[in-house]
């Protein structure tokens, strides 16, 4: 039935159609009527398309630009929030989609996720004592506790860091595990992404072993007092499921 509908749908030229034949391709029972009406589909669907090559212009600050979008090209185009203003579609040829994102400060969001608890501490490194005062020259341990209920949803998480101003990102310094009793370079290596003081990595919450720990390095880039958002936690399954663990305050001595 779902097969027929997508058909129909395509015929008609309907947005649902691809979701009626992705549901169908999911779900396929080995019934030959089927594959026919997916083949019909198929059809359908290509006259539903141009053959028009996809292009974008806009322009940002007075300047026109053209992005060519051929075989499924893409692009990526930031905008501070304060400048949106100065960005103006002008025209779009082929077929062309569009995906904005608006970033929001942490205190913005409101946490929903009362399942999971995340806490980051900082340590100088060798030491097993969280310190929040650091001389300039440390080298600094910066370690996430993440601990998951019992009704925690399972599944994969995304956890975003965010470093002081005042360090900087150790590379390839990223485990998982606990650290020794001296502070040494313990655990199994793990994979982190930086965007400047953004720091990215996954984890996966299971049956067993709730309680997750990493760490990574950072190095003092320059003496101060810096303020550093809450590590944030976030389902990859249901998205409006987070949570927010609290700020911190570092000072750099020179």
């Amino acid at each position: 039935m779902t097969s027929v509908a997508a058909l129909l749908a395509a015929r008609l030229g309907m947005p649902e159609s691809m979701r009626l034949h992705n549901y169908v391709s999911r779900n396929r029972p080995a019934d030959p009527q089927v594959t026919l009406e997916r083949l019909k589909f198929i059809s359908s669907e290509i006259l539903n398309h141009t053959n028009t090559p996809a292009s974008i212009t806009y322009t940002l600050f007075g300047e026109t630009v053209t992005r060519d979008l051929m075989s499924g090209g893409q692009f990526t185009l930031r905008i501070p929030a304060q400048n949106f203003d100065e960005f103006n579609l002008v025209s779009i040829t082929g077929e062309v989609g569009a995906v904005s994102i608006i970033r929001v400060p942490l205190e913005d969001v409101e946490a929903v996720e009362g399942d999971v608890t995340i806490r980051r501490e900082f340590f100088r490194a060798g030491s097993t004592t969280s310190a929040d005062t650091f001389e300039q020259g440390d080298l600094i341990r910066v370690q996430i506790t993440i601990d998951y209920s019992r009704t925690a949803l399972t599944g994969s998480y995304i956890i975003t860091d965010f470093l002081p101003a005042g360090l900087v990102h150790v590379p390839h310094s990223a485990r998982f595990g606990n650290i020794g009793n001296r502070g040494a370079t313990t655990g199994w290596w793990t994979s982190v992404t930086t965007e400047g003081q953004r720091i990215t990595f996954f984890d996966f919450n299971g049956r067993f072993d709730r309680v997750h720990t990493y760490y990574y390095y950072a190095r003092v880039v320059s003496p101060g007092t810096f303020t550093a958002e809450g590590t944030m936690i976030q389902s990859l399954g249901a998205r409006e499921f987070m949570t927010v663990g609290d700020g911190a305050v570092i000072t750099i001595r020179p």
